[in-house]
C-alpha cells in the first residue's frame, strides 16, 4: 500500500496525506521525551504515559512497536473479518498503483544505499489480505524486480503467509514476531556470503 493511491483523490502528488501523520506532523524525531510528537498525535490522552499496563501498544528501545492483543482464535477471526471487509469494499475500490510513490521509493532507496546496504522485503499477511494485495497490484513483484539493480537484495515472504499468526490480516501476532525476524536475518546473511 506504500505505492498505492486513492484514485479519486489526487494523491499521485504532493502534499501526501501521510504529512498529517505522526511522521509528518513532528519536525525533530531525536528528542526524547518529544512534546511535539505528544501534543500533535496524544490527543489528550497524556494519562497513558504515566500508566503504561493501560496501553496495549508499547514502542520498545530498539524501534520495536509492540502491540498487545487479545489473540484469541475468536478475538483474531473478528479483527480479521472486519479488515478484511473493509479492504474489500473501501481499498480495493478505490485505491490503486502510484506512479510517484514507486518514485519517491526508488529515490528512497538510492539515498540510503549511500550510507549501506539496502534490502527490500514484502513481509507476510493472512492468505486472504495477500489475495487483496494481489488484486490491488497484480504486478507488485514485477515492479520491485525493476528495483533490483538498486538493492542488495528482495525478499517475498508471501510464499510463507500460512506459516505466521496475524492479529488482524495484516499485522504480524506478537508470537511470529521472533521468527519473521529471524528469518529476514538468515536472509540477509545468506545473501552476503554468496556475494
Amino acid at each position: 500500500y506504500s505505492i498505492s493511491a486513492d484514485r479519486e483523490v489526487q494523491q499521485d502528488s504532493l502534499p501526501f496525506p501521510e504529512e498529517k501523520l505522526c511522521l509528518g506532523n513532528t519536525l525533530n524525531v531525536t528528542t526524547n521525551p518529544n512534546f511535539t510528537y505528544l501534543k500533535n498525535n496524544l490527543g489528550g490522552r497524556y494519562y497513558q504515559i504515566l500508566m503504561p499496563k493501560l496501553r496495549p501498544v508499547v514502542l520498545q528501545p530498539n524501534g520495536w512497536l509492540q502491540v498487545s492483543v487479545d489473540m484469541s482464535p475468536a478475538a483474531s477471526t473478528r479483527r480479521r473479518e472486519i479488515k478484511l471487509k473493509d479492504y474489500r469494499e473501501n481499498v480495493l475500490p478505490q485505491y490503486g498503483f502510484s506512479a510517484s510513490r514507486y518514485e519517491y521509493l526508488r529515490e528512497t532507496i538510492t539515498y540510503l544505499s549511500r550510507y549501506g546496504e539496502v534490502y527490500l522485503v514484502r513481509l507476510p499477511v493472512h492468505p486472504e489480505m495477500a489475495e487483496i494485495d494481489r488484486q490491488l497490484d497484480p504486478d507488485f513483484n514485477r515492479r520491485m524486480e525493476k528495483l533490483l539493480p538498486l538493492v542488495d537484495g528482495y525478499l517475498d515472504m508471501f510464499p510463507l503467509n500460512a506459516q505466521f499468526l496475524y492479529t488482524d490480516g495484516n499485522h504480524l501476532a506478537l508470537a511470529s514476531v521472533p521468527e519473521v525476524s529471524d528469518y529476514v536475518g538468515r536472509w540477509i546473511r545468506e545473501t552476503r556470503s554468496a556475494e
